[in-house]
């Protein structure tokens, strides 16, 4: 079973999935049965009613479905794992033959892997129904970076192989991680090349009237720390210089 942990980058840009990752349309069963739909796949959120309708047919057109379980806390940031596994049991229940990646293998590599042995047993593509995602919805009110990056992925997969991904239609709202973007774009600040504009390459001069660069130094009192005699400083504040700096 060629099931992998993935490392991904970290994401920054928050999107509604349905933005992300397709769009709500009612599906019928011709869309199934069209020759175009045995070359490539699709994203779809879909009610329970349509999808209990749909797979029988997506069957019936030789599709392999595979059901994934409804999902909580505990398998946030393992969605590629879990429909990974979940794609293999329905390829081993099929009868299709074993893998032969290896642990390390790209996401890429293991879904033409999965398609391909899906093709050997007849099938014209593989179709994964995900129950509602929302128990993976983590502390920031969307789902996490990896979980993310996951169905950015498979839709991508969709418009290039048959492969098709349902979602549920409840789940249209739920928010998600787009791509990752460049911290200028997203913070939308300038960047300066030339640093010498902003930082002095020198320490700054202090000039004869006791400023740096136009700002000026606090005056010096010495009467503020002259020792108390009965009472009262041994120099007033008259006979105290008013700045400490000698030329």
């Amino acid at each position: 079973m060629c099931i992998r942990d993935r490392d991904q980058g970290r994401q920054t840009q928050n999107w509604a999935i349905r933005k992300v990752f397709g769009k709500l349309e009612t599906m019928s069963l011709a869309n199934v049965s069209d020759p175009r739909w045995q070359q490539i796949g699709e994203v779809r959120f879909l009610g329970a009613s349509s999808r209990v309708r749909l797979r029988s047919a997506a069957e019936s057109s030789g599709w392999l479905m595979v059901n994934v379980p409804p999902l909580g806390p505990g398998a946030r940031g393992q969605l590629t794992t879990l429909i990974e596994e979940a794609v293999e049991t329905a390829l081993q229940r099929r009868g299709a033959p074993p893998s032969g990646l290896n642990v390390h293998a790209e996401s890429t590599q293991i879904i033409e892997d999965q398609l391909y042995r899906a093709q050997r047993v007849g099938a014209h593509g593989i179709a994964v129904a995900l129950e509602s995602l929302s128990g993976l919805i983590g502390a920031q009110g969307a789902l996490g970076d990896d979980d993310s990056a996951c169905l950015r992925f498979y839709s991508s997969a969709a418009s290039r192989y048959p492969f098709a991904l349902w979602l549920s239609s409840t789940d249209v709202s739920l928010r998600a991680y787009g791509p990752p973007l460049a911290l200028q774009d997203l913070l939308g600040a300038k960047a300066e090349l030339d640093t010498r504009t902003i930082l002095p390459s020198t320490a700054p001069a202090l000039t004869s009237t006791g400023r740096i660069h136009g700002w000026p130094l606090p005056e010096w009192n010495s009467a503020r720390f002259a020792p108390v005699v009965n009472g009262e400083r041994a120099c007033s504040p008259s006979a105290a210089p008013t700045s400490s700096y000698r030329r």
